[in-house]
């Protein structure tokens, strides 16, 4: 616990400091992909939630506690009379600090602060850098990663790896619906937990999948600053219009 809260501490001072030298974000870039997908997953499943205030309740109740599922499963390994070859603790401190240096790399904030409109969708968006006042913590979505590794560190537990997808499925559609992230910040998380489950891992088969989960991860960076899903995009919405 002490360890967590100072993790937490340190990246208070680390999400302000990329707050100041990140003024430029790429949500253009991340809502123009997800439109090319013909239409927009955040905002289709935003405008649902916003229907029904019980339901945003219960999204924003999920969504904040993915602390409590990550102190429950350190405690579940800890009381486990079986030592599986992961570490946990490097688990938790390579997932906070990877995760969150891969802002500096992709700044952006997430369709809720970067549309004003949100659930409801703005004009037209081209993808360009743009300069937004907030936080940059969206891509990839450290929140879904979160579970995804949540639900592996389970699978010894049947009973527990039941409740954690279903955890993580809910979580997917609460980091939508409550405008924290784009759909396509929930595919780079999962090459992104791979890696750094594989990082934390005790085993010489980790090379593998490390590689894997981090190459992935840095491809699709360079695809989305690239923008070449432009002219898809720019199809979608003139069929759209």
């Amino acid at each position: 616990i002490a360890l967590l809260s100072y993790i937490g501490v340190c990246l208070s001072f680390y999400i302000s400091f990329a707050k100041i030298v990140l003024p430029r974000k790429f949500d253009y870039f991340l809502y123009s992909f997800d439109r090319s997908l013909g239409f927009q997953p955040s905002f289709a499943v935003g405008n649902l939630i916003r229907a029904f205030p019980a339901l945003n309740w219960t999204q924003a109740m999920i969504y904040n506690s993915l602390g409590f599922w990550f102190s429950m499963i350190y405690a579940v390994h800890l009381n486990a009379r079986t030592r599986y070859r992961i570490s946990i603790l490097k688990l938790f401190i390579a997932n906070a600090f990877i995760g969150f240096s891969l802002y500096f790399l992709f700044p952006a904030m997430g369709p809720r602060y970067a549309f004003l409109s949100f659930p409801q969708l703005p004009g037209p968006v081209h993808p360009a850098t743009a300069l937004l006042s907030g936080v940059p913590n969206a891509m990839p979505s450290l929140h879904f990663g979160g579970t995804l590794l949540i639900c592996w560190l389970s699978k010894p537990w049947k009973w527990l790896y039941r409740i954690t997808a279903v955890f993580s499925v809910l979580t997917a559609v609460a980091t939508l619906g409550l405008g924290e992230h784009y759909f396509i910040d929930l595919v780079v998380a999962v090459p992104y937990a791979l890696a750094i489950f594989a990082f934390s891992a005790r085993t010489p088969q980790r090379m593998a999948p490390l590689a894997a989960g981090s190459a992935m991860v840095l491809l699709w960076l360079c695809f989305l600053r690239m923008g070449h899903f432009n002219s898809a995009a720019s199809r979608s919405e003139e069929h759209t219009s």
